[in-house]
């Protein structure tokens, strides 16, 4: 019984291990064996992970440190930052574009750009 429970344990992780390597495969655009920052963008999980997963720091993960992902953990307070960061940044670029389309339709209307005096 406990022999049949190893061999299961063994099978279902050399599937995890294939289902890793082919995911690799697929990302690695250029095929040169690692994977870059720039292949990884879109899959947030990677990219969340990537900086952890690299662990000799050449900004590129091997099928190795790729396979050991999934058990490196987010640091919640960094997440935090990072999307406080990207909100933030959202916010003044849609402020930027408010006032240049309010400075524009006002230009348009033949009005000036100055507020008028009281």
């Amino acid at each position: 019984m406990r022999f049949a429970c190893l061999l299961l344990l063994l099978a279902a992780s050399n599937a995890g291990a294939q289902a890793a390597s082919v995911r690799f495969e697929i990302l690695d655009l250029n095929g040169d064996g690692y994977l870059s920052l720039s292949e990884a963008a879109g899959i947030a999980d990677v990219v969340q992970r990537f900086d952890r997963a690299d662990a000799d720091r050449d900004g590129f993960l091997s099928a190795e440190e790729f396979n050991r992902l999934d058990r490196v953990k987010l640091r919640k307070a960094a997440m935090k930052r990072h999307v406080r960061t990207a909100v933030a940044r959202d916010a003044r670029a849609m402020s930027r574009e408010v006032a240049a389309e309010a400075a524009s339709a006002d230009a348009a209307a033949g009005g000036s750009a100055r507020p008028a005096l009281p």
